[in-house]
């Protein structure tokens, strides 16, 4: 992703006067070992142009409108998403808020980014119970209640929800946390992993923070396996994630390789498949049949799984047994669209959604989405369809479960400067 940002020209304008940065791109791909993206990018490409793929297989959006925000556009602080769904602003600025039930949930704010808030009314109000020397880059809550915090580098315990914290496990470097809601997992036995992620450049390579790490005695004490560092990855993990569905655990590694592996039998965590099936298994052998997934959700017995192909043809995939996977084709103007982050709400009449946000920052010809299904994937609404080059949304809530209301944020740029302003999506009131 970060090699075609670099040479985000390269898709604006193309042309005669693209040549240098073409060939920089060439040693870019070279340094960085992504000869195999490269080559999928193209596959895909020409499949796309010339109408190879089978119709079906784009994802098809309803007649829905959605909200267009460009360069000179604020989103308004409220509005209508579809007869059944509303957003209207938050009373609070969240940057994180990871909702474990209605009454805790537990954050921090644009306004206090080393600040840890407890909220107790579904983020409607919050009292700060903790302030880190650094910015909080990732939280995770696991069933016990035990809190955990990557900052600086370092990952941080609190058994007493949040009040008091001990470091419990120093990373790679300063740069280093776990993706929030898709790095950090537990397994039905309390047992933890971590994704180790970042962009740490040293001239022309990675510094290389593909790690996992793993705790059986509730996070107080942590392993550490360079397994996929042995099996030839070169930057870091985006995802590590337990499905209830499958009973099973999902792993993918980034930047070079973009593997996707099951554990199913959740043993040897450390480790590659042995002759008797325990650890992890490759689902993948080829970059071509894809894998690398950014994002994860389950939904009605189903995981959902996010690409990360920024500038190329982007897909949310998914499967009901980690066997057979259905793909869907992200369309255009939204194709070259990374998905980004996914998360599942349940409406106050027991509907079930599936929520995504698709972001591109490489050039204003490509649209981002924010969007969400109601029906199982097998259509969606677009929310705001906006400028990735001037604007970008994240969804700002994360739970491993489905929760009432997705928080999320729109960062607008202004020059040097950045503006924040979140909003939630929950069941219109009637």
């Amino acid at each position: 992703m970060d090699l075609t940002s670099h040479h985000r020209s390269l898709f604006e304008k193309p042309g005669v006067h693209s040549l240098p940065q073409l060939y920089q791109l060439g040693l870019g791909v070279y340094h960085s070992d992504k000869w195999r993206e490269l080559s999928s990018y193209l596959r895909w490409e020409l499949k796309h142009k010339l109408g190879l793929f089978p119709a079906n297989q784009y994802l098809r959006f309803t007649d829905h409108a959605p909200l267009l925000l460009d360069s000179a556009t604020d989103c308004p602080e409220s509005f209508l998403v579809s007869p059944a769904v509303a957003v209207n602003k938050a009373s609070l600025a969240w940057r994180l808020l990871i909702e474990t039930s209605r009454t805790f949930q537990c954050g921090c704010l644009f306004s206090d980014a080393s600040g840890l808030y407890i909220s107790t009314d579904s983020g409607q109000s919050a009292t700060l119970h903790y302030r880190f020397t650094h910015p909080i880059q990732s939280v995770f809550v696991s069933n016990e209640g035990y809190v955990f915090v990557c900052s600086d580098g370092k990952l941080l315990r609190s058994i007493d929800r949040g009040k008091s914290f001990t470091e419990v496990l120093a990373l790679s470097s300063p740069n280093s946390y776990f993706l929030e809601n898709n790095g950090m997992t537990e397994l039905p036995d309390g047992r933890l992993l971590i994704g180790e992620y970042g962009v740490v450049r040293h001239r022309h390579s990675w510094q290389n923070l593909a790690y996992i790490y793993y705790s059986t005695d509730r996070g107080a004490t942590w392993q550490t396996s360079d397994f996929l560092i042995r099996d030839g990855v070169n930057k870091h993990v985006h995802l590590v994630k337990y499905s209830l569905y499958l009973n099973s655990l999902f792993l993918t590694d980034g930047d070079n390789k973009k593997q996707v592996w099951l554990n199913r039998t959740l043993t040897q965590l450390g480790q590659p498949a042995n002759n008797h099936g325990d650890g992890w298994h490759r689902l993948n052998q080829t970059h071509y049949q894809q894998g690398g997934y950014l994002s994860m959700a389950e939904l009605n017995g189903r995981v959902f799984l996010g690409s990360d192909y920024l500038g190329g043809t982007n897909f949310i995939v998914s499967t009901t047994d980690g066997e057979r996977f259905q793909k869907q084709i992200i369309p255009d103007p939204y194709r070259r669209s990374p998905v980004m982050n996914m998360l599942t709400r349940r409406t106050n009449t027991g509907q079930t959604e599936l929520w995504a946000v698709l972001h591109n920052s490489i050039t204003s010809s490509t649209r981002s989405l924010l969007m969400f299904s109601s029906d199982g994937g097998q259509t969606w609404t677009r929310v705001i369809d906006y400028d990735g080059t001037r604007h970008e949304i994240k969804l700002v809530s994360a739970s491993p479960k489905l929760i009432d209301q997705v928080h999320f944020a729109i960062i607008t740029k202004a020059g040097n400067q950045f503006k924040q302003s979140v909003f939630r999506a929950s069941t219109r009131r009637l």
